[in-house]
């Protein structure tokens, strides 16, 4: 039958999400991360440049009836010494923040950053991370009543130590979403995933419903993990509302509607020029390869051959 195939987030629709990749300086340099995320050659942000596109994207979030809802990434973002600063002033605006990061300081710090944020993802590099330090770092994030995701970055080879933190995690803190983060051999462009075995492939797929297919009375969960792995992730000649329900800042300042670029350049915070769309694009990509690309609406109209 004709019909329409409706793809979703399941997360809440009354928020407007940016997802800024703020800097790429770390410290770390992990072997499974690709080096444009931590390499430190990008000038850092001016903070009044991000501040002033807060208040732009506060101001275009509430005439859409909307929260703002902004997640900072790296690099590590707490490597800023101005990081705390723009958290706390996104705070005072009305926005609902979380940071990704690996929990690599202070326990004194580390306090004042709960205090100014809604949500927090922690990420478990197994390579660098030592455990005590970061159950410390989850324990008081929880305490401040702080959104806590865990993100446990699976390796082949020290996948049963991880799997065992991943129980201790879920133990003391049944509420917290803990994700096996899967790994790729093509961090970045995200097109091949590392060689798992078959039991660990399995266990990476279907592990959260953030994504509602809706095909006439059919309706299934999914997630990005499992249909990367199962080859669904495709929507070339969809509908999409990325730039409509969320945007990108990449680390030079540029906005897109995704790290996809389909439609182009909508402009650069440090010339405060956005031209916000007002309609969504047909995908002529073959595949969405990011995370949250990904959780953007899309639909395409089907006809029955």
């Amino acid at each position: 039958m004709d019909g329409v195939r409706l793809v979703a987030s399941t997360r809440a629709g009354d928020k407007f999400y940016v997802n800024w990749w703020l800097m790429n300086h770390c410290s770390w340099a992990c072997s499974y991360c690709n080096e444009i995320i931590r390499k430190g050659n990008i000038d850092l942000p001016y903070l009044n440049d991000c501040k002033q596109f807060i208040d732009s994207t506060v101001v275009y979030a509430s005439n859409q009836h909307k929260t703002a809802n902004i997640e900072f990434t790296g690099g590590e973002v707490t490597e800023w010494t101005d990081f705390l600063e723009l958290l706390t002033h996104a705070h005072r605006q009305g926005c609902e923040t979380r940071f990704r990061t690996n929990a690599n300081v202070s326990i004194d710090l580390w306090h004042e950053y709960m205090a100014v944020t809604h949500g927090v993802l922690i990420e478990h590099h197994p390579e660098h991370t030592t455990s005590a330090h970061f159950l410390l770092a989850v324990s008081a994030a929880v305490e401040a009543g702080v959104a806590v995701t865990v993100n446990l970055n699976m390796l082949k080879d020290t996948w049963a130590s991880s799997q065992l933190l991943y129980d201790r995690i879920h133990s003391k803190w049944p509420h917290i979403r803990v994700n096996k983060r899967m790994l790729f051999e093509d961090p970045v462009f995200n097109t091949t995933p590392q060689h798992y075995t078959s039991n660990q492939t399995t266990q990476l797929k279907r592990q959260h419903g953030d994504i509602k297919i809706t095909q006439g009375d059919k309706i299934e969960y999914t997630d990005y993990q499992t249909m990367v792995l199962e080859g669904s992730n495709t929507f070339k000649d969809y509908d999409c509302w990325a730039g409509m329900e969320q945007i990108v800042v990449d680390a030079w300042g540029r906005v897109y509607r995704g790290h996809c670029r389909q439609g182009g350049f909508m402009g650069n915070i440090k010339e405060h020029n956005i031209v916000w769309p007002t309609h969504p694009r047909s995908c002529k990509l073959d595949i969405c390869r990011n995370s949250f690309d990904i959780l953007a609406t899309k639909s395409i109209q089907l006809t029955k051959i």
